[in-house]
């Protein structure tokens, strides 16, 4: 069952408040003009304020009660993953790709040992959950990883132009992590061999 989208539901409660409020003028105008014409309401003034503030209370009521409903229906939508949402999108993709080029290859943000997906989301302004959305079903990776992806391949730059070679501990914090046992972990995860046989392949070449 499809939840009613926000436009669909800002577009009934205006109907529904016209609707009320018509209800409410032909009433109040009826009552001030039976005089006029010769009708005779025997109807005491009291009463007639009492509906009138009891039309107003129910125009209160369905107020609120349909602006709750709207809220539920925003929150849901904010809430659905990616490819439920902007999948048809390409532009939203697009803009999505550039933001996240943009911090991760021209300012490098990988760089920073602590860059969190918090940190990320901030940087790029784009949600933590379509970041993650994205990242999986484009990248088919998580966040750690993707970063790790980036730091491993500056962390390769590094070592095919190094001109005095670094100790691997400090090459891994160049390169953005936090340890060397994590550098280890993806590098080989990433080019199949250690970082040091990597550097000696280099140097036998």
């Amino acid at each position: 069952m499809r939840l009613a989208s926000s436009e669909d539901l800002q577009v009934q409660l205006l109907r529904q408040l016209i609707g009320y409020g018509l209800a409410v003028s032909v009433f109040i105008t009826l009552l001030m003009s039976s005089e006029f014409l010769a009708l005779e309401l025997d109807i005491n003034p009291l009463h007639v304020v009492a509906i009138a503030m009891l039309f107003a209370v129910i125009l209160l009521l369905h107020f609120l009660f349909v602006r709750s409903r709207l809220s539920t229906a925003q929150v849901y939508i904010e809430e659905q993953p990616l490819h439920l949402t902007f999948w048809h999108n390409e532009k939203i993709i697009e803009q999505y790709e550039e933001r996240l080029v943009e911090s991760m290859q021209k300012k490098k943000v990988f760089l920073n040992p602590k860059l969190t997906l918090d940190a990320l989301a901030e940087e790029t302004g784009i949600s933590k959950a379509h970041i993650s959305e994205y990242l999986r079903v484009y990248k088919k990776s998580n966040f750690y990883e993707w970063v790790a992806s980036y730091r491993i391949t500056y962390a390769i730059a590094l070592l095919d132009c190094e001109f005095q070679p670094l100790k691997m501990e400090a090459l891994a914090k160049e390169s953005g992590f936090l340890s060397k046992t994590s550098f280890n972990k993806h590098f080989k995860t990433q080019v199949g061999i250690s970082p040091s046989n990597y550097r000696s392949s280099i140097e036998s070449r």
